[in-house]
């Protein structure tokens, strides 16, 4: 991959070259990181990382000390799913038992008088409704080996999708785990955390 160029413009007037400069790409390693030239000495001798100091996978920011199970875990960015359910459903769940209860008392309260036109044909719509199905189920329990068969089938059908639907609440991709970031005033010492983070 493409790194860069030396000797680009703008440079000095006496600059005669100009050098395409290649990498590998991404470092990930240690040791890549142990491999980078910091120094080119007189004799033409290279000095790379390894040569003054030594290369460790750590934290981008240790302002912050994360733990999990325990161990040092930083660097750790994971977004759980858990968490965004949860936020959503708890939130929900307060204004359903909160807000929707009032909300209803206010208007399903017995009025006095003539209800509103639009109200009297939603009460005809839900009172047809109401006799349809009474009837119908009147007759349906008329025979018992017609209806019976159908249910098993409705039944069979439910287990076969229990079957093929995922069954858990929480997908796969959730690790099971909750991050809780805790920030302390900034000292400028480290003095608190363990030894040897």
């Amino acid at each position: 991959m493409a790194a860069g160029q030396v000797g680009q413009p703008p440079s000095r007037a006496d600059q005669d070259y100009q050098l395409a400069v290649r990498a590998s790409g991404r470092l990930i390693e240690p040791e890549e990181f142990d491999e980078i030239v910091v120094l080119r000495g007189a004799d033409g001798q290279l000095v790379r990382v390894k040569d003054v100091g030594h290369a460790e996978m750590g934290a981008e920011n240790y302002s912050q000390f994360l733990r999990f199970n325990g161990r040092p875990a930083l660097g750790l960015g994971v977004n759980q799913l858990l968490v965004a359910v949860f936020v959503p459903v708890a939130l929900s769940t307060a204004c359903e038992l909160t807000l929707t209860p009032a909300l209803s008392a206010l208007l399903l309260k017995r009025h006095h008088g003539e209800k509103w036109i639009f109200f009297r044909k939603v009460d005809q719509v839900l009172d047809g409704t109401k006799r349809l199905y009474g009837g119908m189920l009147r007759r349906l329990l008329r025979h018992p080996v017609l209806v019976l068969p159908v249910f098993v089938a409705f039944l069979g059908a439910t287990v076969a999708l229990f079957r093929v639907v995922p069954t858990g609440f929480i997908p796969d991709e959730d690790q099971g785990y909750f991050i809780v970031t805790a920030r302390r005033a900034p000292s400028g010492r480290g003095e608190d955390e363990p030894a040897g983070h």
